[in-house]
């Protein structure tokens, strides 16, 4: 056990934190967050949130604190963006691991749902993203976690240590994304103990955590309000009611069934293995479920699913929450297909499908490429410069159909059939940070352009944006006062603010400003299409990258 465990630590560590910093941050998240981050450390204002001065209240302000420490510890960099994250997501394995540890007296069994929930697609690929998803998360998980161990624990001091530290732990997760810290552990936690036929414990376990809870959010949420009374409002009202109901355009409507598909991507590469789950479950559904963890863990994914297919605004983070109980669901499934013989035909199947799947793949990128080299196409994924990406790629590619035609050996265990199949996908992950291709950087990642005109940016120079790339360039050129063209946004709110110093300009108010403004005043504008570029007043030159233009007024 100690060396499978060794194990994990050691791919979490390599998939998970080291290549952090090894590719620019993609808009409009990560470089929101990172910025956000930055500004607090720069001003020292650790209430409000803001993003180019402008006040910003679509989330309380946990999450910002975490990314703001990291890059007070390891500089401002992509790396210190990003790691809040990556570490949320290794918290919430090893709360995962203690969970199953109490539920179960199967050691091993607790280190493999732990290895499924770090090995899930949506878990990595959130996890080594800037959003605070992972964070919010790891605080739901840690909330559900330490009350089943208060439920179950026998002392009475044990159960109330656990129920503190819940309590602790949604105050931080309310911080971190709002009332939906309250709602999904309580619609976990009210079903599995009905279930349980505790009903008494009800009304008894939630008072010691919502004790905490008040005591843990209180501080930050009084001192908001004392800098600006207009939050709580702004928060309640648009960031939770207007966006669960979709009366906010922007908040992503979309139809109920949406996290279905998201749920069995997000569990890439296990659910090619269903049909073996649901081989192992046949038959064996009420014995299972008399277990007090799998009916957690079974309330734990239901009702909160059902919850956010009910909100109108979706995105495919937003059921992150639910992994925990998903790993814990699949390892109980595998469990028992090994228990009926493990993998067989189907399994050989699914593997063949995979592996040609993969051949097809490397063959279609090697003609397009042979293509394009060769000048009879003049669209490939990666340009003349991007080699090294292509051989990674390719060899990514390789690994996993290889690791994939390893786990169909018989003269091996069934269960290291299973792990060779798992980890399979584990080159791909690990590429995915060194392969985006330019063209893709080019469109969410203006950081290439903005450091090639970094040198033309005085610090006397007006910069104007649309609204697009305001906080990239904030984050890049380490300002605070970009002034917003045509639309705000997601700055909206900030710039409705009495101090936002009429930041944001029309086109008539753009074209009265450079008429207005004083000789010899640098001003550089951004925008990202010919359509605005061509309605810009007469400029004094300008610079293309792809499609984001910079036109400068002297």
């Amino acid at each position: 056990m100690k060396k499978i465990g060794l194990w994990l630590i050691g791919l979490y560590l390599l998939l998970y934190i080291l290549p952090l910093g090894s590719r620019p941050l993609f808009e409009p998240d990560e470089v929101r967050y990172g910025e956000i981050a930055r500004e607090i450390v720069v001003s020292g204002d650790w209430v409000v949130p803001r993003i180019n001065g402008l006040r910003y209240f679509e989330k309380p302000i946990m999450g910002h604190w975490l990314n703001a420490i990291a890059q007070l510890i390891f500089g401002q960099n992509n790396f210190a963006v990003r790691i809040s994250s990556a570490i949320a997501s290794g918290f919430s394995a090893l709360l995962l691991f203690m969970l199953v540890r109490r539920g179960s007296d199967e050691k091993n069994f607790a280190l493999a749902v732990t290895g499924i929930f770090l090995s899930c697609g949506l878990i990595y690929f959130v996890g080594t993203f800037s959003v605070l998803d992972a964070i919010f998360s790891a605080w739901v998980t840690a909330t559900l976690v330490f009350f089943y161990c208060a439920a179950v624990a026998v002392g009475s001091k044990a159960r109330f240590l656990y129920l503190l530290l819940a309590g602790v732990a949604c105050g931080c997760a309310f911080l971190t994304k709002g009332f939906l810290a309250f709602v999904i552990p309580a619609v976990t936690i009210v079903p599995w103990l009905i279930w349980e036929k505790r009903y008494r414990d009800i009304y008894i376990l939630p008072w010691v955590p919502l004790i905490m809870v008040i005591i843990v959010i209180a501080p930050w949420s009084y001192l908001v309000h004392l800098r600006d009374d207009d939050f709580w409002h702004y928060f309640v009202l648009v960031e939770h009611f207007q966006r669960f109901t979709a009366k906010v355009k922007s908040q992503h409507p979309q139809p109920f069934w949406f996290f279905i598909p998201i749920l069995l991507g997000g569990t890439l590469p296990w659910v090619f293995l269903l049909p073996g789950m649901v081989a192992g479950f046949r038959g064996k559904l009420k014995v299972l479920f008399e277990q007090s963890l799998m009916r957690y863990s079974a309330c734990w994914l239901v009702f909160p699913f059902l919850l956010m297919s009910c909100s109108s605004g979706k995105l495919g983070p937003y059921i992150l929450p639910c992994f925990p109980a998903v790993a814990i669901l699949i390892g109980a499934g595998l469990r028992e297909y090994l228990k009926v013989g493990g993998p067989g035909m189907f399994f050989r199947k699914t593997v063949y499908v995979l592996v040609g799947a993969s051949a097809i793949m490397l063959i279609g990128l090697a003609v397009m490429q042979t293509f394009y080299f060769l000048d009879i196409t003049n669209f490939a994924l990666y340009d003349r410069g991007e080699i090294g990406k292509l051989i990674i790629v390719t060899v990514a590619i390789l690994a996993f159909g290889l690791g994939m035609l390893s786990s169909l050996r018989r003269d091996i265990a069934s269960v290291y059939r299973l792990v060779r199949f798992g980890l399979s996908v584990l080159p791909v992950f690990l590429a995915w940070h060194f392969i985006v291709p330019n063209l893709v950087i080019d469109d969410k990642v203006p950081a290439r352009f903005i450091k090639e005109i970094a040198d033309r940016i005085k610090p006397d120079t007006v910069i104007v944006s649309y609204k697009n790339h305001v906080t990239s360039l904030a984050w890049y050129l380490k300002r605070n006062d970009i002034y917003v063209y045509r639309r705000g946004g997601e700055l909206t709110y900030g710039l409705e603010k009495p101090d936002a110093e009429n930041r944001l300009l029309s086109e008539e108010g753009f074209v009265e400003f450079i008429k207005n403004k004083p000789k010899g005043q640098h001003v550089a504008m951004f925008v990202d299409s010919d359509k605005q570029f061509k309605v810009l007043p007469p400029f004094s030159r300008y610079f293309l990258h792809g499609e984001n233009y910079l036109v400068e007024y002297d």
